[in-house]
């Protein structure tokens, strides 16, 4: 004891800073080792497979029990976690009025509910983020390496067949899913480009990166096209146009020749699918000036646009009819209803030709539909939460510009995506959202910590303990009575 006394005084003044690295150290290693290898696993395994994920997200909660004092202290002040469980409480009440008054529905509304509340996970990952830059680089590199191996060991030679011919597909993932997360990979590897390209590494590794780098850009744009979702081109094309923006005007003009090589991609790739293309975008044009000249919705037909203006006509209908709180989170719009429980004839021609459409093919009126507006209030106002926490992170600098274009960009896909499809409650969407809402509102809890780490220097500067003689508190030290260890201070 006297040794650590004489050794410990002179090298430092400050006891409690001591006392408060030590704590840390004992009290958060193995929980931050868990947390952060739940992170980059559940991250890994997004794209590539659900049980890995799951387990992620298993010792990422693990670790968060091993921390619960702090957790528990930040999230009590955090407005995103109240918002989330308010939602979550909203979630449970709408599913049980909805199974009572619909009791056939019972199993799809308590599913409905949990599917919903699968979209507040992304607070465990932004926990375990820690607005640290480096985290978030990893977990979107990881996430995009998983995409590839998924790619890789599904490949299918009938998928290449179908392409050839023009034909529609994801090749390992859903077509419309696989238009999603073909346009956030392209922003996001756009964006990341000069950050990949400078890496420090020998000339010959840099150029196989370069190489690799390139290849899957060219793979992914090349899924893109072959999914043929509209929706999604249009989507990517706009976050593409933006992202162009923000990288010319903060690279310097010597470095443009490497996106030029990028456009010079794109358009080699376009023009080899320009069939593709063409065909797809001119195929509703006669439905869609039918519509602008005036048809009646009886007039239109029940096929790939004239669908989709069937469901949008049909979904907001049978919103307004319970606008506050909707049908239920399990309650499927389209399937839910038979033509006797209508009276008018545009009504019965629908609810008879709408059944065999997945969903009403608009994100948003689905949660108008499903939730009503309370529910669609509480979701927005936590989606509110998430992007103001990104703005502030923009402006304050707390994480590189190209981290928060890229988590903008993919934030952009997944709202403009859901007003041509109903994403929001799908898993495959849920685990790209929960990235990116992640990274866009991990930096609430390093501002926070980054608070506290600022008053304990303020205090730990003060007379009362600069001046202190006092040995710091060690672990495990006798109690000078009992002889027991002393519990340390927090």
């Amino acid at each position: 004891m006297d040794t650590f006394h004489k050794t410990a005084k002179p090298e430092c003044k400050n006891p409690l800073a001591i006392t408060i690295a030590y704590n840390k150290t004992q009290s958060t290693t193995w929980t931050t080792q868990i947390g952060l290898g739940g992170l980059y696993l559940f991250s890994f395994f997004a794209f590539l497979g659900q049980v890995g994920s799951a387990v992620g997200l298993f010792l990422m909660l693990i670790a968060i029990t091993g921390s619960f004092r702090e957790v528990r202290r930040e999230l009590s002040r955090d407005p995103a976690f109240w918002m989330a469980c308010a939602f979550i409480l909203y979630l449970i009440v709408n599913a049980y009025l909805a199974a009572n008054e619909f009791p056939r529905t019972a199993t799809e509304q308590w599913k409905g509910a949990r599917n919903w509340g699968r979209l507040v996970v992304f607070l465990v990952l932004a926990w375990w983020m820690r607005g640290d830059p480096k985290r978030i680089y990893w977990s979107f590199l990881l996430a995009l390496l998983g995409l590839f191996v998924h790619l890789v060991v599904s490949f299918d030679l009938s998928n290449i067949e179908i392409a050839l011919r023009s034909g529609r597909t994801g090749f390992a993932y859903s077509i419309m899913f696989a238009g999603i997360l073909s346009g956030a990979c392209l922003i996001a590897m756009l964006i990341f480009t000069p950050k990949i390209l400078n890496s420090r590494s020998r000339p010959l590794s840099k150029l196989a990166i370069g190489l690799l780098w390139f290849a899957g850009f060219a793979i992914l744009l090349q899924l893109q096209i072959t999914a043929q979702s509209r929706g999604a081109w249009v989507a990517t094309s706009l976050g593409l146009l933006l992202a162009s923006l923000v990288i010319v005007r903060h690279l310097d003009r010597k470095k443009l020749a490497i996106f030029g090589v990028m456009f010079s991609i794109l358009v080699l790739i376009a023009m080899q699918n320009s069939s593709t293309v063409e065909q797809r975008l001119t195929k509703d044009r006669a439905t869609i000036s039918a519509f602008l000249n005036g048809a009646q919705m009886e007039q239109i037909p029940f096929q790939s646009m004239g669908a989709r203006l069937h469901l949008l006509h049909y979904g907001l209908k049978r919103w307004l009819e319970r606008p506050l709180l909707g049908w239920g989170p399990g309650t499927e719009i389209e399937k839910h209803f038979s033509p006797q429980d209508f009276s008018e004839p545009i009504d019965r021609l629908q609810a008879s030709n709408l059944p065999r459409f997945a969903h009403l093919h608009n994100g948003f009126l689905t949660i108008l539909a499903q939730l009503g507006i309370v529910g669609a209030g509480l979701f927005g106002l936590l989606g509110i939460f998430v992007l103001r926490q990104l703005m502030a992170a923009y402006r304050k600098k707390l994480i590189p510009d190209d981290l928060s274009a890229a988590t903008s960009g993919i934030l952009l896909i997944l709202l403009l995506s859901n007003l041509a499809n109903s994403r929001f409650a799908v898993l495959d969407f849920q685990f790209l959202a929960t990235l990116a809402m992640s990274a866009a509102y991990t930096t609430r809890y390093q501002r926070q910590i980054d608070a506290r780490q600022r008053t304990l220097t303020r205090l730990s500067a003060s007379p009362a303990f600069v001046n202190s003689d006092k040995p710091p508190l060690r672990h495990n030290d006798p109690h000078p009575h009992t002889g027991r260890p002393q519990r340390q201070a927090r």
